[in-house]
């Protein structure tokens, strides 16, 4: 794999991460759940998009990123 798709790779992944944590953001209109729990519309698609497009491995690396970003 050369550099350009490297690259590529990584600010697709990116872009991909800030949509999921926009879609967490949105989500937070919705009251919360009893015991703290709440309902996020649909915020691991991306991540699961990129795992699909990806690799499991990158998809898990993509994951550990958004969990640190949340």
């Amino acid at each position: 794999m050369n550099t350009s798709q490297k690259t590529k790779r990584l600010a697709v992944s990116a872009i991909m991460l800030a949509s999921a944590v926009i879609l967490a953001v949105l989500s937070a209109p919705i009251p919360p759940l009893p015991f703290g729990g709440s309902f996020t519309v649909a915020s691991m698609l991306p991540i699961v998009l990129i795992s699909y497009r990806h690799g499991v491995r990158w998809g898990l690396t993509a994951g550990f990123a958004y969990a640190l970003v949340q």
